[in-house]
């Protein structure tokens, strides 16, 4: 028989089978590679500590349109140092950094009205044991708070001067602090005092719990204004109570 009266061999149904199954299997390890391919990682969420705004008004970045900005991302910050003014009722007021960092995010526009306690920046501070938060962005470039750091014995505020005024150590004296480093402080518990247009009035810690001073923030004579922090506190637990 001459080579062109051949006829191609039809595979047969068992040779079928094997190149499916092998074909199958093939596939199988395919998926299983893809599977085990690292996915991009999700966006990370901004860690920091925050900058709330202390009362309603009109942020600005600066004291006149014409100067630079107290601060931009990337720039470091000393604690108490002013990165930013709220203006209400034609007064302005310094809003001061809690804690010495690198400015992280800036979420408010220069000339926004804000309300209270809205958030105005985060600040990765330098000391890497000091409480923080994660915070989420939207769409829309709202930050919301999500989670403190995973230690409660961490987890520190602050006592904010709802006056404009001088800080005085107290009505009765000026020579005593009302309260000092290490002290329980109890709810309703008057912390300084503030001269206004010469006038004392208090600054009272409004907590629901006990918690422990860790540091004062400021001294006798400072200037302090809407929600200036004067003292640094945090939690404890309950036998802590019992010292003092």
């Amino acid at each position: 028989m001459n080579a062109d009266d051949q006829t191609p061999v039809q595979p047969s149904h068992e040779d079928l089978r094997a190149d499916l199954q092998e074909l199958k299997e093939l596939l199988e390890k395919l998926f299983s590679l893809l599977s085990e391919t690292p996915q991009p990682e999700q966006e990370q969420y901004l860690k920091g500590v925050t900058v709330p705004a202390p009362l309603p008004g009109i942020f600005y970045r600066a004291y006149k349109p014409d100067e630079p900005p107290f601060v931009e991302i990337g720039d470091h910050v000393e604690n108490k140092s002013t990165i930013c003014v709220i203006m209400i009722a034609k007064t302005v007021n310094d809003i001061p950094s809690t804690v010495s960092g690198t400015v992280s995010a800036i979420f408010v526009e220069d000339e926004e009205e804000i309300k209270e306690g809205q958030l105005l920046m985060l600040i990765k501070p330098d000391d890497e044991n000091h409480p923080i938060v994660s915070i989420e962005v939207d769409d829309k470039g709202i930050p919301k708070i999500l989670a403190r750091k995973e230690d409660p014995e961490k987890i520190e505020e602050f006592i904010r001067s709802p006056h404009v005024g001088t800080i005085k150590k107290s009505a009765e004296s000026e020579s005593v602090w009302l309260i000092k480093i290490d002290d329980i402080i109890q709810p309703q518990q008057e912390i300084v005092t503030v001269e206004v247009l010469k006038h004392l009035l208090s600054i009272i810690y409004k907590g629901e719990k006990p918690v422990k001073i860790v540091e004062l923030l400021v001294e006798e004579n400072d200037i302090v204004h809407y929600g200036t922090p004067v003292a640094r506190f945090k939690l404890i637990e309950e036998n802590d109570n019992d010292q003092k």
